[in-house]
């Protein structure tokens, strides 16, 4: 790793992308930053966090910072994840409601609001305060909602309230609701329905 890189290291990120971002890039004829694919159609790609702008880790910038030109994806992910963790404060969070409505919400402004669900701690702990399935949605980029789906009815309204945020705030990512199970993020689409697709396994190796 590069002095460069040393220098910068905090500053490596993990940031969630829409399901149209690497059409959009190849169409674009843009250099494609390392990513890989997650639930929902959404891709996980790295970014670096300059303060006032982010560059993304294309190859180029990946040979820059860190000295090879095709480093493990490995390392790249769990210094990203590492670095999020340590931004991560229980101020960033706000509890409502209570029983089968309550909620967790994050509107964190350092841009990495909604990929704080790549924090499987964080998703324990909200597995253990809400009743039923864990449900996620993450509208933009930055906003994460977490509740239960044990009320149908709550369900569909936070599901509306998804919509209608993807379609007002900028960098929208996705109105499906997502669940935390057996150490998978994936697609729910109702208790009666299947949990499988489009998963993502959490853990350090990816």
């Amino acid at each position: 790793m590069s002095d460069e890189f040393d220098n910068t290291a905090e500053g490596l990120l993990p940031m969630l992308e829409p399901a149209k971002w690497l059409a959009e890039m190849e169409e674009f004829d843009i250099p494609v930053p390392i990513y890989q694919r997650f639930a929902a159609g959404l891709f996980l790609t790295y970014i670096l966090d300059m303060g006032s702008y982010i560059v993304t880790m294309a190859p180029d910038v990946v040979q820059q910072f860190m000295g090879e030109f095709n480093p493990p994806l490995e390392k790249v992910h769990a210094t990203a994840l590492q670095n999020l963790r340590n931004r991560v404060t229980p101020a960033d969070f706000q509890v409502e409601g209570e029983g089968a409505q309550i909620t967790i919400r994050c509107q964190a402004t350092d841009k990495f609001a909604a990929a704080r669900i790549l924090l499987r701690e964080l998703l324990d702990e909200w597995d253990e305060l809400v009743p039923g399935n864990l449900l996620i949605g993450i509208p933009y980029r930055d906003y994460l909602v977490v509740f239960g789906d044990q009320d149908p009815d709550f369900v569909a309204q936070m599901r509306a309230e998804l919509q209608f945020e993807s379609e007002e705030f900028g960098y929208p990512l996705t109105t499906k609701l997502l669940t935390w199970k057996d150490e998978y993020l994936m697609e729910y689409e109702g208790l009666k329905d299947n949990f499988g697709r489009g998963r993502a396994r959490m853990n350090a190796d990816l």
